[in-house]
């Protein structure tokens, strides 16, 4: 591609969708997405992971790399949609396959299911340099990070959410709900026990009946609601599920979650993008020379606030001008939210 950019052609796009695009020289890189091709939180992480490595998406899933250094394979395990571990561990042999048969220089993963299930077991004391993302509230639980691994970790802005949910709540009492998945769980208790966030009543499900249920009866155990992603319970459908919320919501909602908001009230919500770019740079820097371990693991500091009008006047809640000011507003059309 860098040729023909020189020489002033352009590919037919059938051809491009049919062919290996390369360069003359590059590095290779291995990136393990948790997750699969259009959950928001994840794609955002792949957008800036791209764009920091320069590699243009085409249509197809074609990956232009002719502006960049780097040849980037990307491998989705898809546990956010199946969450049977013996599912995961499969996945995780698929990756360890395809990573040895290709022998990338780098290896990139993103969020906790990659880095348990196959970072942990197979590669954590190996000599191949490993930068990860989207570990929620720590990377001590897997033995990282070890001398080959740097990263960022995920830390969710909740407590500035729980503020701002308390100025419309009718009293203290905090709730949860969501789908009981590892990364749900793991926020869970890292809110509990190291946050300090005490709650009163919650529950996390993989049935949508019960989860439906719950999320009614909490409507009336509790003054306020902190949503976990539903993705991952039986039957889930979005505009279904904003339907359903929409009906029967009664107490104000947040989330941390960018990708969740829509189906609440307010969400002061970490950047997917933020961790990508940290990433891709970071992998730049390994590629030039810079060992690993010089790199030190941070965390993710970039947030934006999240308002949801419509849910705001089903409830009779009115927004001050200073925080509006401030916000993004979600815009909810047949049942999907987006931003405004």
């Amino acid at each position: 591609m860098k040729v023909a950019k020189t020489m002033g052609i352009k590919f037919p796009m059938e051809l491009i969708e049919n062919a290996t695009l390369i360069s003359a020289k590059r590095s290779k890189v291995f990136y393990v997405n948790s997750y699969h091709k259009g959950y928001r939180w994840s794609d955002g992480i792949e957008k800036g992971l791209l764009r920091a490595l320069a590699i243009h998406p085409l249509a197809g899933g074609v990956l232009d790399t002719s502006d960049s250094d780097v040849d980037l394979k990307i491998f989705r395990m898809n546990s956010k949609l199946k969450t049977d571990p013996a599912y995961i561990r499969a996945r995780a042999r698929a990756a360890k396959a395809e990573i040895d048969r290709w022998r990338p220089d780098i290896l990139v993963v993103s969020d906790d299911n990659a880095a348990k299930f196959l970072i942990e077991p197979f590669y954590k004391n190996s000599t191949i340099p490993i930068v990860f993302c989207g570990l929620n509230r720590g990377a001590s639980v897997y033995g990282f990070p070890t001398p080959n691994m740097t990263g960022m970790v995920e830390v969710e802005p909740v407590v500035e959410t729980l503020s701002l949910l308390r100025q419309y709540a009718k009293g203290s009492r905090l709730g949860y709900i969501g789908a009981d998945n590892l990364s749900n769980r793991k926020m869970l208790n890292t809110y509990s026990r190291k946050l300090g966030i005490r709650f009163t009543d919650g529950v996390l499900t993989l049935s949508l009946a019960q989860w439906q249920e719950e999320y009614k009866r909490l409507q009336n155990e509790v003054d306020m609601l902190l949503w976990f992603t539903p993705l991952g319970i039986e039957g889930w459908n979005e505009q279904r599920g904003y339907a359903f919320v929409l009906a029967n919501t009664r107490i104000p909602v947040g989330t941390s979650s960018a990708h969740q908001v829509r189906y609440t009230l307010l969400g002061k919500v970490k950047l997917a993008e933020e961790q990508g770019w940290w990433v891709g740079n970071t992998v730049l820097r390994i590629l030039a020379g810079t060992h690993p371990a010089d790199i030190p693991v941070t965390q993710n500091k970039g947030s934006r606030l999240y308002l949801n009008m419509e849910m705001a006047k089903q409830l009779g809640i009115k927004f001050p001008m200073q925080l509006i000011e401030k916000a993004i507003f979600v815009k909810v059309v047949s049942g999907r939210g987006g931003e405004q």
